[in-house]
This record gives C-alpha cells, sequence and structure tokens, in this order.
C-alpha cells in the first residue's frame, strides 16, 4: 500500500497540515526522513523554535560552545575558493559541526558541513554581511 511517492505525499500533506500550527507559536517544522514497508510508515517531523530574526534560539550557545561568535549566523567565509553562509550548526558532528549553503544559492539549497577550523582559518575566513556588501558595492577593494 505504502510506496517512496505516496510516503512523501503523505509528509508533504501532514508538514502542510502542521505549518499553521507551528507558526501560530513562532515554530518551524520541516520533514526529517522516515520509513515505511507495506502496511505502516514512520514519519520524522523536526520541530525548531526561532527568535524573531528567524535563527534557532539556541545556535548562540552552540557558536560559543565551538568558539565561533553567537552572532555568525549568515555569516560568511571562504573554503576551497567557494563563499559559504553558515546556516546552522550540528554538535553531534564532532568533525564537521558547521552547517553551510554556498553564497550564490538561494536560501534553502544544497548544505554542505565543515569543521570549525574552516571558518577560523587564517583569521580572516569569517567575514560579516555587512563586510561582503561594502566589498561588492567597492568592486571587490578592500
Amino acid at each position: 500500500m505504502f510506496t517512496k511517492a505516496t510516503t512523501r505525499q503523505l509528509m508533504s500533506d501532514v508538514i502542510g497540515e502542521l505549518q499553521t500550527l507551528a507558526a501560530s507559536r513562532g515554530l518551524t517544522i520541516e520533514g526529517a526522513g522516515g520509513t515505511f514497508s507495506h502496511g505502516d510508515v514512520t514519519l520524522k517531523i523536526k520541530v525548531t523554535a526561532r527568535d524573531a530574526s528567524g535563527v534557532p534560539v539556541n545556535f548562540a550557545n552552540h557558536a560559543e560552545l565551538l568558539g565561533l561568535p553567537s552572532d555568525c549566523h549568515g555569516s560568511a567565509f571562504i573554503s576551497h575558493g567557494g563563499k559559504y553562509r553558515i546556516v546552522g550548526i550540528k554538535l553531534r558532528n564532532r568533525k564537521y559541526p558547521i552547517i553551510a549553503e554556498r553564497w550564490d544559492d538561494a536560501p534553502g539549497g544544497s548544505r554542505f558541513k565543515f569543521p570549525v577550523e574552516a571558518v577560523r582559518r587564517g583569521g580572516r575566513a569569517t567575514v560579516s554581511l555587512s563586510t561582503l556588501v561594502d566589498l561588492a558595492i567597492d568592486g571587490g577593494e578592500a
């Protein structure tokens, strides 16, 4: 009865129904996987509390535990010649706890994991959003 397609559709329907409830409480909700067999489905849902600016409420604490500034959510850094923006921290991943997206991609795009040192490297790796905007306006001259 359940297939990959029907399970994905069910997840989409459940998330859609719960979005209004979550939003009314200042939460975000997203699918976090699941399993299915012929006769049953287990859906995993992640609910996250966020502050007024949309940053997860525990982000500042997690950043400080890693030795990063508490306000580094959305900050840019350069790794392997590409620009990335910090969108999350996963403390359970000891080797690669920083979750980032490519700077040029739309928010919600592909995510990549990085070691903390990739963000701290060289003393210049972490760049604020305002600095990047200034560089763009000045034509890339610091």
